[in-house]
């Protein structure tokens, strides 16, 4: 009896597994670099002739910017997808682990949409959890639209994930073990080779149309002089897992603070956290947008300089 087309999909082969996986890093390749041109786009529109609009205001010209972006993307979230909300990167390892990689396929266009519109109208906010949610909701979708198991489902997502990261930060390799490290630790024995070459042609497309340009240019010049700078590094780590737990419990206890804001409707409080954004802004310029400018400084300067 002849296999119907389902039933023929339902267990790819190595082959057309390979093929996906392709697919799938093509997809998310394209994605980032749309959404890194759409980033730019809104930085311009907020930025360069949203501060002319309130140029009345003198130096606090910025401060409503982060606050009329944040009221366009509760409005795009709250009437296009509820689950585009969230960080990206933990709404992915939900789908993973309790949805069997299943997500829905126009959380691609409203994560996409809403995030860059967060980061260029100046929220502060960075682009890997973003790319790796919409590369995710790409390899979910294809999976989805193929009928495939959760064993491939959950593969694929994982491949769009890996995909996200290698095109926009120009890291294959960086890619691969993000996913493998957080999201595929169950089930990376037959995985890797697929999210290997999702991440690999991800990162070719990518620096094709973006050129190649690393993100984070670090020195070459420096190295250990002295076997008892040593102490200093591992003292150095230990102030950043301090600032690594305090940021996160700061987070927590902001997202707790916004969810406590019954009165305020849900689409308006990314208004009121783009209001603080924007106050905060007229300290530090910093913190608007990717806010990625001050670390290659740090990092390309001398030690004089800094």
């Amino acid at each position: 009896m002849e296999k119907s087309p389902a039933t023929t999909y339902s267990r790819p082969n190595f082959l057309t597994g390979m093929l996906l996986a392709v697919v799938v890093g093509l997809g998310s390749g394209l994605g980032s670099v749309a959404f890194i041109h759409l980033i730019a786009f809104f930085q311009q529109i907020f930025f360069v002739h949203g501060r002319q609009w309130f140029a009345f205001l003198g130096p606090l010209a910025v401060v409503p910017l982060p606050a009329i972006g944040g009221l366009l993307v509760g409005l795009i979230i709250f009437y296009g997808s509820d689950t585009a909300r969230g960080h990206g990167v933990p709404e992915v390892m939900y789908a993973l682990t309790r949805q069997g990689g299943r997500m829905q396929p126009r959380t691609m266009i409203v994560k996409t949409l809403a995030s860059a519109l967060t980061i260029g109208s100046g929220g502060s906010a960075g682009r890997a959890g973003p790319v790796v949610h919409i590369g995710a909701a790409l390899g979910s979708s294809l999976g989805q639209l193929f009928r495939l198991p959760t064993a491939w489902l959950r593969t694929l997502v994982s491949c769009g994930a890996a995909a996200g990261i290698s095109a926009t930060f120009n890291a294959p390799l960086g890619g691969i073990f993000f996913t493998t490290e957080l999201l595929t630790t169950s089930f990376v024995s037959y995985g890797l080779p697929f999210i290997v070459a999702s991440s690999l042609v991800s990162n070719l497309l990518a620096t094709t149309l973006l050129g190649i340009e690393q993100s984070f240019l670090l020195p070459t010049l420096y190295g250990l002089v002295h076997p008892g700078e040593i102490i200093f590094y591992l003292l150095l780590g230990v102030v950043v897992i301090i600032g690594g737990f305090l940021f996160m419990k700061s987070l927590q206890y902001s997202e707790t603070l916004f969810e406590k804001m019954k009165k305020a409707p849900i689409w308006l409080r990314p208004a009121i956290g783009g209001l603080a954004v924007g106050l905060i802004g007229l300290y530090s310029y910093d913190i608007y947008g990717v806010s990625y400018g001050p670390v290659p400084w740090s990092s390309n300067e001398s030690l004089d300089q800094i």
